[in-house]
């Protein structure tokens, strides 16, 4: 599809920033045409988080064929703090597409689209610590009539049969520019990506606290995690201790996007960014990171997924068709690997 109004620079950076499949919204395509999963098709999967095998230092591609699959991913996956719950995005045609699945006693229903709240959501659930309710990314038009507006932060209660009415927050925080809300921590404060003016590079983590039931603007985070480069996707502990982020250009990394970690000394000052190390990064894109709720384990979208292991020309056509109808086809997936690795590169 081509958009007139998004000028090479813009798409660039969308498809940096994991809002690649933005445009297609534009298109004003409704999810409720989309067909559910077959349940029955659907593996039983048992325990905390879907019964996976935990991973160690070294990241491991997560719940392959369920959240992991041919589809790109276009962010980490949201557990409810009660890990009952998981939402997870999916870069699809037309748009965006949000999964989710639900604990019932042990067991975990099959995926199914998330609709709650329309066609306008872009992100996952950014959980209160507390459970009580989650903020959204959304395009839908404030006065809830005509076509999308910019990314602005919304918010809901979560009840026990789903979900609280949609609601905007106020105008310091949801500014004429774009909102890309990221994480929270256990204070309520607000952790986002943005390009206001005073902006050091092209994105920059931002902050909004709330004050009074109210956020305020967003806050640059400032030097020296904020470069004249790409800062984004900021995953802050609920204790603000450290945050984990995605960064790309002009500095040494191992792929185009790394995975970056900050510490908060006692004085409340921020460490310059650390690479979290070829152990966690690639060779190619690392980004889009989120904390467990729980605080064991880092997910994040990789694309060392793909199989370069053989010659195209040995290929039969159904070799080829059966090598790019999984996670190992070259698009983004989830990955997830001990928080042990963060404690590791910690200035001691």
């Amino acid at each position: 599809m081509h958009v007139s109004c998004a000028t090479p620079k813009i798409m660039a950076m969308l498809k940096l920033l994991g809002f690649c499949a933005a445009t297609a919204l534009l298109a004003n395509a409704c999810a409720d045409t989309i067909e559910q999963p077959d349940a029955e098709a659907a593996p039983i999967l048992t325990g905390e988080y879907l019964g996976q095998t935990p991973p160690g230092l070294v990241p491991q591609l997560f719940a392959e064929g369920v959240i992991s699959t041919a589809l790109h991913d276009d962010g980490a996956p949201s557990f409810s703090p009660d890990g009952r719950e998981v939402y997870f995005r999916k870069w699809a045609v037309p748009h965006d597409v949000m999964g989710f699945m639900r604990r019932d006693a042990d067991r975990w229903t099959a995926p199914t689209l998330f609709r709650e709240f329309g066609r306008y959501i872009v992100s996952v659930p950014i959980y209160k610590t507390d459970g009580t309710g989650a903020y959204f990314l959304s395009r839908r038009p404030l006065d809830g009539i005509g076509e999308p507006a910019d990314y602005n932060v919304w918010y809901a209660d979560k009840e026990t049969a789903g979900w609280g009415e949609l609601t905007a927050l106020g105008p310091a925080l949801n500014t004429p520019g774009n909102e890309f809300p990221h994480s929270i921590s256990a204070s309520g404060t607000l952790y986002l990506q943005g390009n206001y003016d005073d902006a050091l590079g092209d994105y920059d983590i931002y902050t909004s606290r709330l004050i009074d039931g109210s956020y305020e603007a967003p806050q640059n985070l400032g030097a020296p995690v904020n470069t004249e480069f790409t800062e984004a996707a900021p995953s802050v502990a609920p204790d603000e201790s450290f945050i984990v982020y995605t960064a790309a250009g002009g500095r040494e990394s191992y792929g185009s996007t790394d995975l970056y970690v900050t510490f908060r000394s006692d004085d409340g000052a921020w460490t310059p960014g650390i690479n979290l190390g070829l152990e966690v990064n690639s060779t190619v894109e690392d980004k889009f990171s989120a904390l467990s709720p729980d605080g064991r384990y880092l997910f994040f979208v990789s694309h060392r997924n793909a199989d370069r292991s053989y010659v195209f020309s040995d290929l039969t056509y159904d070799e080829l068709m059966a090598r790019n109808q999984g996670p190992t086809n070259g698009q983004g997936s989830v990955y997830w690997v001990s928080t042990e690795v963060i404690d590791r590169v910690r200035p001691r």
